[in-house]
């Protein structure tokens, strides 16, 4: 992915919006994928507690209080290549333990709101002016929130942590191969390293397209979840956490994350509920924009945060 020096880039309204469609659920899934695999870690490390004789998850948030929602700020951002970057995803999620129920608003990125310091324009250049805080204080300012924390990940750290794993030993259920991203893979039953690994979950380029690809997540997730709850994995969880770590960017102190993660365990799939941020898409001056409407925000931030 290249970004251009230039952070407002006209294109024609019908194809940018198709086009920022089919972007905005990859990044979305690719965001969730890997948060998922974060605290599948911290799951894993409590369930090898025991074996390994060290500290489990409820031992170390005994006492921290989980009655009130929690809301983190959640930034997919790619800024290889030593690249200011832009926030690709951003999702405000509120984790209530109480009710064991999860909340995720995606923020469309070409959301039009104030920034502070630099005037109305998309939401995801906050992060370029002033990375993770400016981000942060425009959507507290556009939605009326306190945000508690932030979590800022992306996909460089993927490979060094399936690398750490081991691999994943997977069937590859067809040829895979889309040289522009690295990939090239063969059909049949392999031991995935963590580029390989990372080209499965990221191939779309059959018929299938992003459903393809969400299947692949899944199984991949699966088999990975599986191969980790081994003893021959489980005794590495420090070590796996500490290169987690590396490439999480967070304020989240380190017994809140365990916290969320042991809460998050026993919650079933439909006590996750996805939103979008009600709005409507616009072009002003040329740019296509995502604009909000505000009443609807209002009425839906106060449910989900309530």
């Amino acid at each position: 992915m290249s970004f251009h020096n230039d952070l407002d880039n006209p294109r024609l309204p019908s194809r940018v919006q198709r086009k920022q469609a089919r972007q905005k659920r990859s990044r979305w899934r690719r965001i969730v994928f890997l948060l998922t695999l974060v605290l599948t870690v911290f799951i894993g490390y409590e369930w090898a507690s025991g074996w390994l004789g060290v500290p489990s998850l409820t031992s170390l948030t005994t006492g921290l209080n989980s009655k009130q929602p929690i809301n983190i700020l959640l930034v997919g951002s790619d800024s290889r290549g030593g690249d200011r970057g832009r926030s690709d995803t951003i999702v405000l999620a509120t984790v209530n333990l109480r009710e064991k129920q999860v909340s995720l608003l995606s923020i469309p990125r070409d959301t039009r709101t104030k920034v502070p310091g630099h005037g109305t324009t998309k939401i995801n250049h906050a992060y370029a002016y002033g990375r993770i805080e400016l981000l942060e204080k425009t959507v507290e300012d556009l939605m009326d929130v306190s945000i508690n924390y932030y979590l800022q990940t992306d996909f460089d750290g993927f490979a060094r942590i399936i690398d750490l794993l081991g691999g994943v030993t997977l069937e590859v259920e067809k040829r895979m191969y889309y040289p522009e991203e690295g990939i090239n893979l063969k059909k049949g039953l392999q031991q995935l390293d963590g580029d390989a690994a990372l080209g499965y979950v990221r191939y779309r380029s059959d018929g299938l397209g992003d459903i393809g690809r969400i299947e692949r997540q899944q199984k991949f997730f699966v088999a990975a979840r599986e191969q980790f709850l081994t003893y021959r994995t489980l005794v590495k969880a420090p070590q796996i956490t500490s290169e987690l770590m590396q490439c999480v960017n967070t304020n989240l102190p380190v017994a809140k994350l365990l916290q969320i993660a042991n809460g998050l365990k026993s919650m079933e799939q439909e006590q996750f509920q996805t939103y979008l941020l009600p709005g409507r898409p616009q072009t002003i001056n040329g740019l296509s924009y995502w604009v909000p409407k505000d009443k609807e925000m209002r009425s839906l931030i106060a449910q989900i945060t309530k």
